[in-house]
């Protein structure tokens, strides 16, 4: 807890927030539903020199900042009915701990960790009682920057779509920005990792081909990711980090070309479809790259750019994108 913000739900008589500002917690909130439970706890704060901890009567609807640690020891029906009010007050990297918890009822939590994205890291068991360890999945990045910032779901707005253009335009420059560095990122490391994993074994052919499917799992992974519900982004940013990886020259052109067509029009959207449009076109005719494999990529990502924005394609055609 050194150093981390921690949430105490139901703290009861304040046990386990006094523990972690012993252990170096720097803000301790706990709350609970019972006044006499609260009076105690604020007691036993004193008796142990904890005086900055906040303790009250609160409803944890009421709060919408982020806590690196959570902590319950509150029955099972309770942790069910706020499991989701519990996430959304827990940081992207936080840590949640419930205890207090019936071996037989651990499917049950897990179950309902299911639709939260959320899993048991680890478990602790002693007779017929447990304590779980819980974090987030992995979630695409313009998500857990909504959550974290902004207190929102990003794919409940805008064009529902967990990507940058939709984090420029519901959340501003700054956010759509970083999300779209951070989703780059994911494809040109991804590309790079080629080099460590086969780098001697290969040949160029050969490495050229690997960095591709390593760039399309990427890419993928990102359109459908498998713990956001495989609502993801459109893979704008991160093909053109696997591209920028593989062809630098190449990527600086596409960068030509869709600025170009973003001061002529000044839509993310169209400018994103010229530019994947263009990747074939200059793949197959103005560098002329002889690799086949690389080739496909090129012409299979056109496609997949202008069907993952169709829905964007028909805002256009209405006027109305």
């Amino acid at each position: 807890c050194t150093n981390k913000s921690v949430f105490d739900f139901g703290c009861g008589t304040g046990v386990l927030a006094i523990f972690a500002k012993l252990k170096g917690a720097s803000k301790v909130i706990g709350i609970d539903n019972d006044a006499w439970s609260v009076e105690n706890a604020i007691e036993n704060c004193q008796k142990n020199n904890c005086n900055d901890i906040q303790i009250s009567i609160d409803d944890i609807s009421t709060f919408n900042e982020k806590f690196d640690v959570i902590e319950a020891n509150i029955n099972l029906n309770i942790l069910l009915l706020y499991m989701k009010n519990l996430q959304d007050l827990l940081s992207p990297n936080g840590d949640l701990f419930l205890s207090g918890i019936l071996i037989d009822d651990i499917k049950t939590i897990e179950n309902a960790l299911i639709p939260l994205n959320m899993y048991v890291v680890s478990s602790k068991q002693k007779k017929t009682w447990a304590s779980l360890h819980i974090k987030n999945r992995s979630i695409p990045t313009a998500v857990w920057v909504s959550k974290y910032f902004f207190n929102i779901d990003i794919r409940d707005y805008g064009s529902g779509n967990a990507g940058a253009t939709n984090t420029l335009r519901v959340l501003g420059s700054k956010a759509g920005a970083f999300v779209f560095a951070i989703d780059m990122i994911k494809g040109f490391i991804a590309v790079d990792l080629a080099y460590f994993i086969a780098r001697y074994q290969m040949s160029n052919v050969e490495l050229t081909n690997f960095q591709v499917i390593l760039g399309i799992a990427a890419v993928v992974g990102h359109i459908f990711p498998i713990w956001a519900n495989f609502k993801g982004g459109k893979g704008i940013a991160t093909l053109f980090g696997m591209i920028l990886a593989i062809q630098p020259m190449v990527a600086g052109s596409l960068v030509i070309v869709f600025f170009a067509m973003l001061f002529l029009t000044r839509y993310v959207s169209l400018s994103s479809i010229s530019a994947s449009i263009a990747f074939p076109v200059l793949i197959f005719f103005i560098f002329r790259e002889p690799e086949i494999m690389y080739r496909l990529f090129a012409l299979a990502t056109a496609i997949l750019v202008v069907l993952t924005h169709h829905k964007n394609i028909n805002r256009l055609l209405a006027g109305n994108e």
